[in-house]
C-alpha cells in the first residue's frame, strides 16, 4: 500500500516514500553502509521490528514498499529487510505496491532479508512456488534449523520457538534457492539464495525477543561486513 500522507508522525516523515531515523542517529557519509533499509510492505509487526533495530542499536530508514530508489541511493545501504504484508505473490495485480522490494531483489548484491511476504517475494523471484494454505496460520511454532551453521543462525540451538502468521507458504524450492529451516507446518521456513546473501523467513523472528535480536543482529553483522568487504581498496602486485 502506498503512504502518501504529508505530514510528521513522531519521527517519520510519511510523504512517496517513509524515512524514519533511529533516535540520535545522523545521517552522514560517515553512516554510510552502517545503515539498513526496511522496506516496509504494511506488516502489522512493524513495531515490534523498529523496536528490536533499536535494541540492537541498527540504523535504519523505513521506506515504503512502493516507493523506487536510485542505484546510488541503494547502494549506500549495507542490506535491506523486506518486511511482510497482506499481498499474495502469485497475484499480478500487486506489482506497483511491491516495487521497492523487487528493485531490490533484482539489482545489486547486497545482504536481504525478506520476512513472512518478503520471504515469499524473494522466493517467487527465484522460480519457487508459493501457494495459498488450506487455511491461515497463527500460531508459535517449533522451527526446526536445517543448516544451524548458517551465518543468519550463529548463537542460536537446533530448534527454536518462532511466531507464524501466514495464509500463503513456499512449498517447492527452485534450483537456485536451498532450504535452512523446516517445521510441522511448512517445509520451506527458512531459505537462502545458493550464491548470493539473500535470506528468507517465513517466521517473523521479530516478534521473539530473544530469537529475533540474535537473527537481526546476525544479519546486520553480515551487512557490515560485506558492506566494507566489497569496498576495501585492493593492494597492487609486485
Amino acid at each position: 500500500m502506498a503512504l502518501a500522507t504529508n505530514g510528521l508522525l513522531g519521527d517519520c516523515w510519511f510523504g512517496t516514500s517513509v524515512v524514519c531515523l533511529v533516535p540520535g542517529r545522523k545521517q552522514t557519509a560517515e553512516k554510510v553502509g552502517d545503515v539498513l533499509a526496511v522496506v516496509n510492505n504494511g506488516t502489522s509487526f512493524l513495531e515490534d521490528l523498529r523496536e528490536t533495530l533499536e535494541q540492537l542499536e541498527i540504523g535504519y530508514d523505513l521506506i515504503s514498499g512502493s516507493g523506487q530508489l536510485s542505484l546510488e541511493a541503494m547502494n549506500s545501504y549495507a542490506g535491506a529487510i523486506l518486511t511482510g504484508g497482506r499481498i499474495h505473490v502469485y497475484e499480478p495485480d500487486h506489482v506497483d505496491e511491491i516495487a521497492l522490494n523487487i528493485q531490490f531483489i533484482t539489482t545489486g548484491a547486497m545482504p536481504l532479508l525478506g520476512i513472512c511476504l518478503g520471504h515469499q517475494l524473494i522466493a517467487h523471484h527465484f522460480g519457487a512456488t508459493v501457494e495459498p494454505l488450506p487455511r491461515p496460520i497463527d500460531e508459535v511454532a517449533i522451527i526446526e534449523l536445517v543448516d544451524p551453521g548458517d551465518p543468519l543462525f550463529v548463537g542460536l540451538p537446533g530448534h527454536i520457538l518462532a511466531r507464524m502468521a501466514h495464509g500463503d507458504a513456499v512449498t517447492a524450492l527452485s534450483s537456485s534457492l536451498m532450504r535452512l529451516a523446516r517445521s510441522p507446518v511448512g517445509e520451506y521456513e527458512a531459505i537462502r539464495h545458493v550464491s548470493r546473501p539473500v535470506y528468507g523467513l517465513q517466521f517473523h523472528p521479530e516478534a521473539h525477543s530473544k530469537v529475533g535480536l540474535t537473527i537481526l543482529g546476525n544479519f546486520a553483522t553480515l551487512c557490515r561486513e560485506r558492506f566494507r568487504s566489497d569496498r576495501m581498496p585492493v593492494e597492487a602486485e609486485g
